[in-house]
């Protein structure tokens, strides 16, 4: 496991700069008013995975470390855990966008690297680690969102889950099941966030979608 994620990310030019929790709940991306398209959603998408993050992380760092391992029965136990997930199961998916005919530059590094296997692996060993490497991949994902084309959306990706199953899926469609899952796992941080009197503030989408 200490090959996988760390070596995956070079050192990148820009990192999200951390902010303190009353500026991340303030803090917006939004996005231009623009004709609808896929590839608008996906761009979109993109920034609202980093506006989220962000948020998130900042939320967590504001705890005490006992807090953030701390087990509260969700499903991957902890928030450090859920986070480390999301991780994980981001590159998962972005090792399989790799495989994709357009051989997006910004996933090369990802090319030929061990799969994860254990959704629940913890690469990390607390949160300051795993947030830097959140950073590199936010930045990675807005770097692959900027070079996905409209026709690249119609390709049939085929891929191996980690049951070892084989798959051949609209390309589109999995990048929305990508964007969702994320979601999908930062509403259960929220929670737990919530639980521990942390408020992230406003986690809605249509925050970021500028006023037509």
């Amino acid at each position: 496991m200490g090959n996988f994620l760390p070596r995956a990310f070079a050192p990148v030019p820009r990192l999200l700069a951390w902010v303190s929790l009353a500026e991340a709940h303030n803090r917006k991306v939004s996005m231009t008013a623009q004709p609808f398209s896929r590839l608008a959603h996906v761009r979109q998408m993109s920034a609202y995975n980093t506006w989220m993050n962000n948020k998130l992380y900042v939320a967590a760092a504001s705890l005490p470390a006992a807090d953030v391992v701390a087990d509260r029965k969700a499903f991957f136990g902890s928030i450090q855990a859920t986070l480390g997930h999301i991780a994980v199961a981001d590159t998962i998916w972005l090792q399989r966008f790799a495989t994709h005919p357009a051989h997006y530059a910004s996933l090369q590094s990802l090319r030929g690297l061990p799969v994860q296997r254990d959704l629940g692996a913890q690469p990390f060993a607390d949160l300051a680690a795993l947030a830097a490497h959140r950073h590199s991949l936010d930045h990675m994902i807005e770097a692959w969102a900027a070079e996905v084309t409209e026709t690249d959306l119609d390709h049939a990706l085929e891929y191996v889950n980690t049951r070892g199953d084989s798959f051949r899926k609209p390309y589109f469609f999995l990048v929305m099941h990508f964007f969702n899952h994320q979601t999908h796992h930062r509403g259960q941080v929220t929670t737990l966030l919530t639980q521990t009197g942390v408020d992230v503030g406003s986690t809605d989408l249509s925050t970021l979608i500028a006023d037509v």
